[in-house]
């Protein structure tokens, strides 16, 4: 899906960015290039970026021996 209609970035654009590193909403502005003209892409681009850390975020190890006797 387009976020910026602009600037021609998609979902996808800031998925990859967010799994490359950009950690914040200036480095993928500063990165992809998006927000400079209308602006009406900001808030969804901000979305897109904390669902797609959400979803690269490393995962933490459960310690199946904690959890027997529970």
């Amino acid at each position: 899906m387009y976020v910026c209609v602009c600037h021609a970035v998609t979902d996808r654009d800031i998925s990859a960015a967010v799994a490359q590193g950009c950690g914040n909403l200036r480095e993928l502005r500063q990165q992809l290039g998006f927000g400079t003209c209308c602006g009406r892409c900001n808030s969804c681009a901000r979305k897109v970026m904390t669902e797609s850390m959400h979803a690269h975020a490393p995962h933490p190890r459960i310690d199946a021996a904690r959890c027997v006797g529970a």
